[in-house]
């Protein structure tokens, strides 16, 4: 039975966890016990978003498909074990920061996780019913803070 990857339902905690953190306006070593992105918003939400996503771009993917820093962000955005996340921004020191949080952290995990598994088979085998863009969207019940 195939499964690849999870969709990500937003999560309103993991931004409420994720704001907290950021509003201390000060450098983010963790967001509670999730996993996180952080970055300048230079032009727009997207940019910064693709930044994170293109490191995969910039070096080879790892055959064994455990984590590494080299994929800092792009990791925490396709770790096939995160169902929720949740994304938050403001203003610091005249710069705008924007922080997501993941309700995994493959960060702490490391270097004992896949960030990402794909067996035989065909996309979305193992839930045709909940396929949603070639991933599975299972439940996903938001924690509390």
């Amino acid at each position: 039975m195939e499964t690849i990857g999870q969709f990500q339902s937003w999560d309103c905690n993991l931004e409420a966890a994720a704001h907290e953190e950021l509003s201390k306006c000060a450098p983010i070593t963790k967001v509670g016990t999730y996993g996180f992105n952080d970055g300048t918003l230079q032009t727009d939400t997207k940019n910064l978003l693709n930044t994170w996503w293109n490191e995969v771009k910039a070096t080879a993917w790892p055959a064994n498909q455990k984590y590494t820093k080299k994929f800092r962000h792009f990791a925490p955005m396709v770790y096939d074990k995160s169902k929720g996340v949740g994304c938050t921004y403001t203003l610091c020191n005249d710069e705008v920061k924007m922080v997501c949080a993941y309700d995994q952290d493959i960060v702490t995990q490391k270097p004992t996780v896949e960030m990402y598994v794909k067996s035989a088979g065909d996309t979305c085998d193992g839930c045709k019913a909940t396929c949603t863009y070639f991933l599975c969207k299972e439940p996903y019940t938001p924690g509390e803070i």
